[in-house]
């Protein structure tokens, strides 16, 4: 029996029903808190799919691209979402306006190009972001931003562990801030802290003088 490679985690909450997506036949692992999880079952008779629930898919499943780059998946069906913007298509290649066709998929007796297949789309922006969209391009509104930033991975450690246990989660957390660019080395002023604690304003600034003396060198 071949041995199944499982991707990464996804995020399966959705208000106590299944992904609308994933096929009833398909078999996921389960991980529906710190210390429960199992699998792999088929997808037709897993239940919980609420908040924290995650799912692990084969990792050679056409979602895994489809949700790295930020879309949204979509297992077919016969018209398109009334919110969908731009597509990826099975062969990778990507449309900035939703086609009216292929949104069924190969197989289900309306074409023969499952390479052609919808798989993914993007969500349109909310109706009102008008009033940025000429001035500014595609700038977010204030309203729809957060600054984040960046921290070293000893910090997220801490938070992630301030929050749950679970050190297959921890790593996940960890992970996701290093793929947004949001995991930083850590400097000579944090090593300092970790070491001696927390410095106050003008220890701070000396500390950071020096580090940027050393560096200039």
């Amino acid at each position: 029996m071949t041995k199944i490679e499982w991707g990464d985690e996804i995020a399966a909450d959705n208000d106590g029903v299944k992904l609308p997506w994933l096929d009833d036949e398909e078999h996921v692992m389960c991980h529906w808190s710190r210390n429960t999880s199992g699998g792999p079952y088929s997808v037709n008779y897993v239940s919980g799919w609420n908040e924290g629930f995650r799912v692990r898919l084969p990792a050679d499943r056409w979602a895994y691209p489809v949700i790295a780059a930020g879309f949204v998946p979509w297992g077919g069906g016969d018209e398109a979402p009334g919110d969908a913007g731009e597509v990826m298509f099975r062969n990778g290649e990507v449309n900035p306006e939703s086609p009216l066709y292929r949104w069924a998929h190969a197989g289900d007796g309306n074409h023969f190009a499952p390479e052609c297949d919808i798989i993914g789309y993007k969500r349109k922006v909310a109706p009102g972001s008008e009033m940025w969209d000429r001035d500014l391009g595609n700038t977010p509104s204030p309203t729809d931003t957060v600054t984040i930033p960046t921290m070293t991975e000893e910090d997220a450690r801490e938070k992630a562990e301030a929050h749950c246990e679970d050190y297959e989660w921890d790593n996940g957390y960890v992970q996701a801030l290093r793929d947004l660019g949001l995991i930083r080395p850590a400097t000579l002023l944090d090593q300092f802290e970790a070491h001696h604690g927390g410095l106050d304003d003008n220890q701070r600034a000396i500390l950071e003088i020096y580090h940027e003396w050393i560096a200039a060198q």
